[in-house]
This record gives structure tokens, C-alpha cells and sequence, in this order.
């Protein structure tokens, strides 16, 4: 049986379970090169991981650089086994999934619904699960800023079994109409695309308006996310459902799918917004700290803020 279809005896799953432990054990050797040559990255999810786990010692911190490197690199191995594996499959024997009812119940209201979720792992594996259960998708994707990256992404991404945009006007006109079917949005929420890697220029008159993003509190400092999950719920009335997935090993993964994120809705739509990208950035903190070494965040979400005031946004009473 063609590999693209998986095994079908227990020579062939023997086979192809060597396959599969090489071609990660090829990808980490390949992070350990990347590790001493990609300095400012390295310095980038370094200083990400201080901020996030500040009770871990020196050496633990490398290691976990290591292996956010790691995973950077297993990624792109999900990607390709993704593209080549049935959705039922990825379903039945790669994903062990919790919280589906409730998308179920989400769904039922009749006006589509969100996830969210960090960029843990790989959460195109979750975009294989809902493909699997019949549940129509599109997820919002960053261009990646190399033109050779986009072209080898795309070309994977679209051999899956789900249905991808970039995050531009065009993209999110798709989304809008995936909702108003009935169907699923999935956006990742913690990197603002609009914004240049590294960060803005310091001394922006405007920090919590930058770039189409918002500063808010995470970790102890004002990080900057972008607004869209929230935005576009509050626009539609589609339930934001916050979604965790991490890593359990190789090509097998726990997603959970939790309960809807309340919003809040007054007169005041960028008030709104703001506390809804704080609510969920309240709720992610736990789940990123407890995995941050599968965090893949090449980039700082605090350095657009520094010169944010260190303040949340006061929640204001709903008035539907």
C-alpha cells in the first residue's frame, strides 16, 4: 500500500514508524545546526522563555531553547505527514482529542464558530481532526517572509485536508463567509503578522494601537497580539472557543477544545476588543508556560509594548 495511505500490515507499520522516528531525528539534528548559527533568533526565544518560565535556572533555559528549536523543526515534518495522511487517520490515531461537544454545542447556535489557539505545536493537526469529523474549516495563516518558505508551505498546506487563507483582506473575506455557512474559522492568535519581525520602533505615540494590534498584560508586561479572533467574533456572534494542543511525540498530539470565551459588548468596540484580546491572552498564559518549549514564537510580543503603561483594560459591564 502506498505510503500516502499508511500501513496496512505490521511489517509495513514497522517500516513505517522507522520512517517516520528518522525523519524527526533528521529534523532535530537540523535545529542543532540552526542553533548556533541563527543568533538573534536564538537570543529572541531565549529571552521569550525567561519572561514566560522565570523560576528555571541557566542551563534549563538552553535546553529549552534547544527544543523550541526542536520543534521549529518538527513542524515542518508535521506539515509533510499531514499532507500524506487520510484525515480519518490523523483522527483515529494520531490526535486524542477532548472538548468536541462543545464545538458541537457552538455549532448548533447557527452562526459558525472560532478557535483560537497559540502557536503550540501544530495545530494544522487539529484542522485534520475537524476535516475528519465533516466539519467545513478555514484557518487564517501568516505569509511566511521568505518567498521560498510561502511557495514550499502552500504547496504542503494545500495538499491537506483542510482549507487555508493568508490573513489579509482576501482571507478574511473567506473566513467571514465560512462563518455565515455554518462552518469553523481557526486563527492563531498570538503573532501579529502586520508587524515587522523584531518589533516597532520605540517611541510610538499610540502603543496599544499599532500595526492593527493591541498592547495588553501577559506575563507581567504588555505584549502585543493581534485583534482578529476577537474582532470577528464580536462582528459575527460566532463563539470564541480557545483551543490548547501540544505535542505528545512524533506525529501524536493532545487538542482540547475548551469552553467559549465570554466577550463583552458595549458601546465602546475598541474597549471591547482590547478586553477580549486580554481575556484571552489571560487564558493562554498558564498553557504556554506549561509548554513553552513547544511555543514557537521566533519573536518578542513585549518588545512593540515597552512603552505601554503596565495596566490592563478595566472590563466594562455588557450591555446585551
Amino acid at each position: 500500500m502506498p505510503a500516502a495511505f499508511g500501513p496496512s500490515t505490521a511489517a509495513e507499520a514497522a517500516a513505517y514508524r522507522a520512517a517516520e522516528a528518522a525523519a524527526y531525528r533528521a529534523a532535530e539534528a537540523a535545529a542543532a545546526i540552526a542553533l548556533p548559527l541563527a543568533e538573534r533568533r536564538r537570543l529572541r526565544v531565549r529571552n521569550n522563555l525567561l519572561r514566560v518560565r522565570p523560576d528555571w535556572d541557566a542551563p534549563r533555559i538552553r535546553r529549552a531553547v534547544r527544543r523550541a528549536f526542536e520543534e521549529s523543526a518538527r513542524y515542518y515534518v508535521d506539515l509533510a505527514r499531514l499532507a500524506r495522511t487520510p484525515a480519518r487517520r490523523i483522527l483515529d490515531e494520531r490526535l486524542h482529542a477532548a472538548g468536541i461537544p462543545r464545538l458541537e454545542l457552538a455549532l448548533a447556535q447557527g452562526k459558525g464558530a472560532i478557535l483560537a489557539a497559540p502557536h503550540i505545536a501544530t495545530p494544522e493537526a487539529a484542522m485534520a481532526g475537524l476535516a475528519a469529523l465533516g466539519i467545513s474549516a478555514t484557518a487564517l495563516i501568516e505569509p511566511p517572509r521568505d518567498s521560498r518558505q510561502l511557495r514550499l508551505v502552500q504547496a504542503i498546506r494545500d495538499r491537506g485536508p483542510a482549507t487555508f487563507a493568508l490573513a489579509d483582506a482576501k482571507g478574511t473575506a473567506h473566513v467571514l463567509r465560512e462563518l455565515r455557512e455554518g462552518g469553523v474559522a481557526c486563527i492563531l492568535w498570538d503573532r501579529d503578522v502586520q508587524r515587522p519581525l523584531g518589533g516597532a520602533k520605540r517611541g510610538h505615540a499610540n502603543p496599544t494601537a499599532r500595526f492593527g494590534g493591541v498592547c495588553v498584560p501577559f506575563f507581567g508586561r504588555q505584549a502585543h497580539f493581534p485583534v482578529g479572533a476577537v474582532d470577528i467574533a464580536l462582528r459575527t456572534g460566532a463563539p470564541l472557543l480557545p483551543v490548547s494542543i501540544s505535542r505528545r511525540r512524533h506525529f501524536s498530539f493532545d487538542v482540547e477544545i475548551h469552553d467559549p470565551l465570554e466577550l463583552i459588548q458595549t458601546q465602546n468596540r475598541t474597549l471591547d476588543i482590547r478586553t477580549g484580546v486580554a481575556d484571552l491572552a489571560r487564558f493562554f498564559e498558564p498553557i504556554i508556560q506549561e509548554r513553552c518549549e513547544q511555543w514557537r514564537m521566533p519573536e518578542s510580543p513585549w518588545a512593540p509594548c515597552r512603552d505601554a503603561p503596565p495596566t490592563a483594560p478595566q472590563r466594562p459591564k455588557s450591555i446585551v
